[in-house]
């Protein structure tokens, strides 16, 4: 039983260049678990908590990549930018 089938969570499946992601060291097929202190279980979840509050400081993430979990951190930035 593969535990990925399982995992209801957001994976990003193209990371651009000089992108936030990228930066923060997400890679393509990373399953996103948490960011800050919230778990995320959707794609939808994640762009609620995506706010101006977060933007430009650096928040905690927490990644599943292969069966390995990540710590990160990423810096989203403002509509602005």
């Amino acid at each position: 039983m593969s535990l990925r089938k399982h995992l209801p969570r957001h994976r990003p499946r193209l990371v651009c260049k000089r992108s936030p992601e990228e930066q923060a060291g997400l890679i393509s097929g990373n399953i996103i678990l948490a960011f800050g202190t919230n778990s995320i279980a959707g794609i939808d979840e994640l762009h609620r908590l995506l706010s101006a509050d977060v933007a430009n400081r650096p928040i905690p993430l927490i990644v599943l990549r292969g069966i390995e979990r990540r710590y990160l951190s990423i810096v989203p930035l403002s509509k602005e930018n």
